[in-house]
């Protein structure tokens, strides 16, 4: 079993990345708060790069959602690209309500809730390892204290374990395996709780810097409080790990 992504995984993340970082910036995703189409040019640059294409494995999409929590991409990113091989829309802004039945288009947005969750969690770590190292108190930069340094790393570190039991679901959705959505409840709840913790460094660590409303840590918290529940809430996943490993 090789969970190394290929070198095509690999560029189409980087294009997203790049992209995401170059048409999506905060100001972007504060003005959808008020106008839906604020990002518009954004899901028509993904929609060229081929990020819809129904041809995509859950391999690839699970980097792609990543990359799309970490910019906090305004819209229903997860539930277009996974609807993308159920409805065929003329536009990527229309309204991409989709009725889905049975429990396997449930399990991929559910996984890619728990990739963008993963993505959240680094971003919202980035943006306050950059806001210690310029915060100084005491004559000295914040991120120099011994607690602030191990508050951060603890966030960092369930982050960073939360990933590859993401992709390790989106290997088990992509191969049909029998414990696929074992897998999926136990990615979901993992990068839940680890964005969580990231959300909570993050505002402790701004102070009341990160209860601004100008500041834009909370624009990615308030989405990771929402993604928590979305396709499932906690409970609910700990009860499907459960029946599957109890029975």
């Amino acid at each position: 079993m090789n969970f190394a992504c290929t070198d095509e995984q690999l560029l189409l993340r980087d294009t997203v990345r790049s992209l995401l970082e170059r048409e999506c910036p905060p100001a972007i995703v504060r003005a959808a708060w008020s106008n839906r189409d604020a990002a518009a040019i954004v899901w028509k640059l993904l929609d060229e790069i081929g990020v819809f294409d129904p041809s995509l494995t859950d391999l690839d999409l699970v980097l792609v959602f990543e990359e799309s929590g970490r910019a906090a991409l305004p819209g229903p990113f997860v539930e277009r690209a996974v609807g993308a091989d159920i409805v065929e829309a003329p536009s990527a802004m229309v309204d991409h309500s989709v009725w889905w039945t049975g429990e396997g288009a449930n399990d991929r947005a559910a996984l890619g809730a728990a990739a963008q969750l993963v993505g959240l969690g680094v971003r919202m770590i980035e943006m306050t390892v950059d806001y210690v190292k310029e915060r100084t108190q005491f004559g000295a930069p914040v991120g120099s204290y011994q607690a602030v340094k191990h508050h951060l790393a603890s966030a960092h570190v369930k982050i960073e374990y939360a990933r590859p039991v993401v992709y390790r679901a989106a290997y088990a959705i992509a191969h049909d395996e029998p414990d696929r959505r074992r897998d999926v409840s136990f990615a979901k709840v993992y990068a839940g709780d680890a964005a969580g913790a990231a959300a909570r460094a993050a505002l402790q660590c701004h102070g009341d810097l990160g209860y601004s409303f100008e500041y834009d840590l909370h624009l990615w918290m308030k989405r990771a409080w929402v993604l928590q529940t979305a396709w499932g809430t906690a409970a609910f996943h700990r009860n499907r790990v459960a029946d599957a490993v109890i029975g």
